[in-house]
């Protein structure tokens, strides 16, 4: 959430004020409170090798995007 606070606010911001709905989807951190949008915490470990905890981020994310129905989809890093 961190990231998408100090690196995405304004994109967020300025698709919201073109009328686009959105949702933030990251690991809770305690920083989501500072996003503009509804936010979603999902699993995430990104220095994991371990192949059951990327099979629960996989099932967090197909859940989310089975959920919302989103039209697009914007990812980073």
């Amino acid at each position: 959430a961190w990231n998408l606070v100090n690196f995405r606010s304004g994109l967020m911001r300025g698709l919201q004020q073109q009328g686009y709905r959105l949702t933030a989807a990251a690991p809770a951190d305690g920083t989501e409170s500072r996003l503009s949008v509804p936010f979603e915490p999902i699993r995430l470990q990104s220095d994991s090798l371990n192949p059951v905890r990327d099979a629960a981020t996989l099932v967090d994310l197909v859940r989310l995007l089975r959920r919302h129905r989103p039209d697009a989809v914007l990812s980073f890093t």
